[in-house]
């Protein structure tokens, strides 16, 4: 074999007899050919065994070999094939572990790199954390504190999981605090610093070697790689973290025309406690960066921080959307793409010519990615717009149910979900929507927030036993969520067939009282829009007789209690309410005062409601049967039927006046006669 290999040319001699391949593939092809012979799915054990035996003498073979068969494992996972291979090497490597540890030892330089490529992954780096002592360790105690670990550290941090990366820890403070300030410590501080799970104390140590080392050597290209991960940590303290940006602002000043500098700017620009200063520094770096390299596919790494910054001015965030633009009409249909349009489309201040670019670069997009998953990133955003005209609707809904057949039983499905539901007409949700919704509920409620999903499913009047009780147990867990009254509101209008039985009616009564502690604790804001108003009114028409109508009659109490309640701003069809307080009221409880008072506020909040026959007649009840009578005014008295004029009865005659004699009288008589009468 070595010999066809030779005169075929894969195979080359060095000047001091050492053969060497031509290409990493012809190596990669020979192993495969030894693990799988003929290309079986059971891999040869004695052949595995004869290929790696080489390694039990040289700690270079050991570097190759997990490099080589790395690649190979790797290539067989993605057909689903690796599986028996992987266990044939990991056996071995446990076998073998004492006896490679103490050929690894042997060498601080190429032991280090062997080591490095054993902790980089497939096929030993599980292998190596369970049999650490013996093959790591050894190494570690005689060469650990040497400049050649940072090899060893770098790959183990970059690569272990979080259990093997915790063992390299002790070696990297030591390491840190013995060569922190020279330049090669880059390759031990960033892969540090990306580690997520340091706790408080080991966070400190490392930001505070990366700072002395930025200190040091700040103005070299190479800082890049220390400030990226140190600015993406979001644990630094106030006074670190402005040590962070004034080191970054500092290397900008020399490299922002770099394309490296994008490195360095993205996680700058997603930092939240720029001062106004550092802020506007850094947005003007950007965009002197996106001048030179706008075109290029890793603008979008500069593009998805600056459009999600809050501080952009009017001018500022016109350029950084212009910049948007061009980018997208290179590369919208790319698949990282869906970064920026998601914070493109989020962005409220676009004009109308800048959204309806932004629209037509996500339909471009979803043209190329509907199916992935990773589509419901911008299918839920572009659903959510209210901007779209109807036939850019009508391909965003296409979009969406494509998606859904697919993906709808997925964690995350409810954001496209219930964006969809967001679009449809009320009342229109077609039949396969339905049972998408119902099914997505059944297998993720309540272990997924149903918060938003649940907003537009009674939105749209969709109920089940699913999704009935999904909304309980969300009112359950919610007790103090601003949404609680008005979901149960709009739940209250469906419960009919499910609190017929004594649980069911338990169930929801106990609900309906969740949302009156809610409110007893929370003031007005419980009924904007009349909700609480609604949810209790339901009660009456449910609840009429046995044990529910006096647990419900509870409920009414608590309400009419509240000041805030029956808001006359506000209809809600209620009619059935009227009788039932009447009955509350008559049954005792409140005194003659409270009972004005409750049935004065009732009037008021009826006759605010809008002309109706049913509300007219709620209305003319209050006042027959509730109000107190009025007061009726005496009948006045009648006026006596004029009398008619009598004659006057007669009355005694006058004095007759004594007749003179007769002899004065004459020449008068008749005179005086006339006079007389």
């Amino acid at each position: 074999m070595v010999s066809t290999l030779l005169s075929l040319g894969w195979l080359e001699t060095e000047p001091d007899g050492t053969l060497t391949v031509a290409h990493d593939l012809v190596t990669d092809q020979l192993v495969e050919s030894v693990l799988l012979p003929e290309r079986d799915e059971a891999p040869d054990t004695d052949g595995a065994h004869a290929l790696l035996a080489g390694c039990l003498v040289s700690p270079r073979a050991v570097g190759r070999a997990a490099l080589n068969l790395g690649r190979v494992v790797n290539d067989l996972a993605l057909a689903d094939r690796s599986g028996p291979v992987s266990a044939v090497l990991n056996s071995w490597f446990t076998q073998h572990a004492t006896t490679l540890g103490a050929v690894l030892r042997t060498d601080d330089g190429i032991g280090g790199y062997a080591l490095g490529a054993v902790c980089s992954g497939a096929p030993w780096s599980v292998s190596a954390v369970q049999c650490w002592s013996q093959v790591v360790s050894p190494w570690l105690a005689d060469h650990g504190s040497r400049i050649a670990a940072r090899h060893l550290l770098y790959r183990g941090l970059h690569h272990l999981p979080e259990e093997g990366a915790r063992l390299l820890l002790p070696t990297v403070w030591s390491w840190l605090a013995r060569h922190r300030e020279l330049g090669q410590a880059s390759f031990v501080l960033a892969p540090v610093l990306h580690r997520p799970e340091l706790e408080a104390g080991e966070t400190e140590q490392a930001v505070s070697a990366a700072l002395v080392w930025l200190a040091l050597h700040a103005s070299g290209q190479e800082a890049q790689f220390v400030l990226n991960p140190l600015l993406s940590r979001t644990d630094l303290d106030p006074v670190a973290s402005e040590k962070a940006v004034t080191a970054a602002l500092t290397w900008l000043e020399r490299y922002t025309a770099t394309q490296e500098a994008g490195f360095v700017l993205e996680p700058l620009l997603s930092r939240t406690d720029l001062d106004s200063a550092s802020a506007a520094k850094a947005i003007e770096a950007a965009l002197t960066w996106l001048d030179a390299h706008t075109n290029g596919q890793e603008a979008r790494f500069v593009l998805h921080p600056l459009l999600s910054r809050t501080d952009l001015d009017a001018p500022t965030a016109a350029k950084a959307v212009e910049a948007t633009l061009t980018w997208l009409d290179l590369h919208a249909a790319t698949q990282g793409a869906r970064f920026v349009l998601n914070r493109l489309q989020s962005r409220t201040d676009l004009d109308p010519v800048a959204s309806e670019k932004a629209v037509a670069a996500a339909l471009t997009w979803l043209e190329q990615h509907t199916h992935t998953h990773d589509a419901d990133f911008v299918l839920k955003l572009l659903l959510s717009r209210t901007d779209l005209d109807p036939d850019t609707a009508e391909k965003a809904v296409a979009s969406a149910r494509a998606w859904l057949a697919s993906h709808h039983t997925n964690e995350d499905a409810d954001f496209v979900l219930g964006s969809l539901l967001k679009q449809l007409p009320r009342g229109g949700t077609p039949p396969e929507i339905r049972e998408m919704v119902d099914t997505w509920v059944g297998l993720h409620t309540p272990q997924q927030d149903f918060t938003f999903l649940s907003k537009w499913v009674l939105r749209q009047r969709l109920m089940s036993p699913t999704i009935y009780r999904a909304l309980l147990h969300w009112a359950r867990t919610n007790l103090d969520n601003e949404d609680l009254v008005p979901r149960m509101a709009g739940t209250a209008f469906h419960v009919w067939p499910y609190v017929r039985t004594w649980e069911g009616a338990r169930d929801w009564l106990r609900t309906v009282e969740l949302c009156l502690d809610h409110a007893e604790r929370h003031g007005p804001p419980s009924n904007v829009n009349g909700v609480l108003d609604a949810l209790v009114s339901t009660l009456a028409q449910q609840f009429r007789t046995g044990i529910g109508a006096a647990w419900a009659d509870d409920c009414l109490r608590r309400w009419i209690a509240l000041p805030f309640s029956m808001d006359p701003t506000v209809f809600r069809h209620n009619d059935g309410i009227v009788s039932r307080c009447h009955a509350l009221l008559l049954g005792g409880g409140f005194d003659e005062a409270e009972r004005a008072r409750i049935t004065a506020r009732l009037r008021t909040w009826v006759a605010s409601w809008p002309p109706h026959e049913r509300n007219t007649a709620a209305l003319a009840y209050i006042d027959a049967h509730m109000l107190p009578p009025r007061p009726v005014p005496p009948p006045a008295r009648p006026v006596p039927p004029a009398r008619r004029a009598s004659p006057p009865r007669p009355g005694p005659p006058p004095p007759c006046r004594p007749a003179p004699p007769r002899g004065e009288g004459e020449g008068r008589g008749e005179k005086g006669e006339t006079a007389a009468a």
